[in-house]
């Protein structure tokens, strides 16, 4: 991977986190699920290709536990709040809204585009709704500068 993208990927984090409602994001490759940046200190830098590749599933089983037991996400559990799967373009979106299980809970926004994932977790008292928004235009920013 280039240093321009590796560049490009530590903007968009430094970009959420300056703008006060995360408190922790990270931009993961799709293929092999590497996380490419994170915030400093944050337990998504710890994200595991395993969590990705669970997060990722679409058989029906999958989907079917994640909405019963939840999932980890850098080894903090999560529960699923909405899982919509849809086929746009020819191409398969994933996002999610999620919940961290510790208390105080967090909201947690994934988004999918065609080659990354983007996972914002909000400070508390920000709602998911407003996270998956924030998540959804840094993901058209990222496509629209190409990536």
């Amino acid at each position: 991977m280039s240093g321009d993208s590796n560049q490009l990927w530590q903007q968009c984090v430094g970009q959420l986190m300056a703008e006060g409602q995360c408190a922790d994001c990270a931009v993961v490759r799709l293929r092999g699920g590497e996380v490419l940046a994170a915030a400093e200190g944050g337990v998504l830098q710890h994200l595991s290709p395993r969590e990705v590749r669970l997060l990722l599933d679409t058989s029906r089983d999958n989907r079917r536990r994640l909405q019963t037991h939840g999932l980890s996400l850098g080894g903090v559990p999560v529960a699923v709040l909405r899982d919509q799967l849809t086929a746009a373009g020819g191409a398969v979106q994933l996002s999610m809204d999620l919940r961290t299980k510790r208390q105080p809970s967090q909201g947690v926004a994934v988004y999918r585009t065609r080659t990354h994932l983007l996972l914002l977790m909000g400070r508390h008292g920000v709602g998911g709704g407003l996270l998956h928004h924030r998540a959804h235009q840094m993901a058209l920013n990222l496509h629209h500068a190409g990536a």
